[in-house]
């Protein structure tokens, strides 16, 4: 379409200028097919449009009177365009110019719990420069536990990465993951991309295409898994697939385990799966293989131990619809940042499981085409 429009808008256009001499100012150019003024009584200026016989000619009309100036006023030309086509340039010139607005000093911070507050987080950074501003992300008026801040300088902000990241809150068991904010085309980009780069690993193929005894990686977290060597039980929906042998790769949660992102009133898990404290001097006992995972098992589990036992029954539905990718798009869930109980959602419910699991090969399948095309 770039190399062979003929069609040219044009606005700005003075009401004295006549329709004859409309057309006359473009035919200089080259053939015309419809020259169209548009003319509305009491608007200070009209609008049209000028389809040219070739692409050459409506080329040149464009860069010879565009901000030139006929009748009074200076005519605005370019290529004419859908509106589609120009919402989404639009967007792309907006999104760009945000990005460069807030390049280097907008933060994106994420792992916060209930109790914190916009205060409480503006109080917490405030030692690492000017705070331009600060906003929690909620739902609902419920945290959804992530945020941003932006500072006043890149310097400002490099010094909160370096000091915040990976500190625990005072009154918080989980660290803060601080970061430079990334537009999210490029972070799609990126998690394709470092899911792409991940090679199959070694073993037998199962029925439909999953690998038994194969180590499966999950990238954020850094921890792998042997899926069992025997095919799993099928379950109907919505129950969650268990696991019919038991796996040695299990973390055995430590004395007195700490609970995971979210608690609500009462000991109700609100975001994290958390529960009520369970007694001093007593650990969680490990998840049997078939019982099926809920907010009050998984509270007894750290957080990183949640996502490995809900990685560990999700694996399998994954491989049920694309056994081949089950690994990378398992991973892609459990480094989505979603919330545990976002996880464990999708353990019950098969149509919420089949739209992510299409998203997540959309993303992949476009991080190939790039990937080939940079090739």
């Amino acid at each position: 379409m770039e190399g062979s429009w003929t069609n040219v808008y044009v606005k700005d256009i003075d009401p004295s200028v006549t329709d004859s001499e409309f057309e006359a100012l473009f035919t200089a150019f080259g053939p015309l097919t419809s020259p169209l003024v548009v003319r509305k009584e009491g608007q200070p200026s009209y609008y049209g449009f000028v389809n040219f016989a070739n692409h050459e000619d409506a080329v040149k009309a464009v860069e010879s009177l565009h901000g030139k100036t006929v009748g009074g006023k200076s005519l605005f030309c370019c290529r004419a365009q859908k509106k589609q086509e120009r919402r989404a340039k639009l967007r792309r010139e907006w999104e760009q110019q945000k990005l460069n607005k807030y390049h280097g000093i907008n933060l994106y911070v994420k792992h916060l719990e209930d109790d914190i507050d916009e205060e409480r987080l503006r109080q917490e950074f405030s030692a690492c420069g000017n705070i331009l501003s600060l906003k929690i992300m909620q739902e609902d008026g419920i945290s959804k536990g992530f945020g941003f801040i932006c500072f006043e300088t890149p310097d400002e902000a490099n010094n909160a990465i370096q000091k915040m990241n990976g500190t625990t809150l005072p009154g918080c068991k989980i660290p803060l993951y601080v970061a430079l904010h990334e537009p999210f085309e490029l972070r799609r980009q990126k998690l394709a991309q470092r899911h792409l780069a991940k090679t199959q690993r070694p073993g037998q193929p199962g029925p439909q295409g999953q690998v038994y005894g194969a180590t499966v990686f999950y990238p954020s977290s850094g921890f792998a898994y042997a899926p069992p060597m025997i095919p799993p039980i099928q379950r109907a929906w919505p129950q969650a697939y268990p696991q019919a042998i038991p796996n040695p790769n299990y973390p055995v949660p430590t004395r007195g385990g700490a609970g995971a992102r979210r608690t609500g009133g009462g000991g109700a898990a609100q975001r994290g799966g958390t529960g009520a404290p369970r007694a001093k001097g007593r650990g969680p006992a490990p998840a049997e293989p078939g019982e099926p995972l809920n907010l009050h098992l998984l509270s007894m589990y750290s957080y990183d131990q949640q996502k490995l036992l809900i990685g560990e029954k999700l694996y399998p539905l994954v491989a049920q619809v694309k056994g081949e990718l089950a690994g990378k798009i398992t991973g892609m869930f459990l480094d989505s940042g979603w919330s545990i109980e976002e996880l464990l959602s999708l353990l019950s419910n098969e149509a919420k499981l089949t739209e992510k699991i299409e998203e997540a090969l959309t993303v992949l399948e476009k991080a190939s085409e790039n990937k080939e095309g940079a090739n």
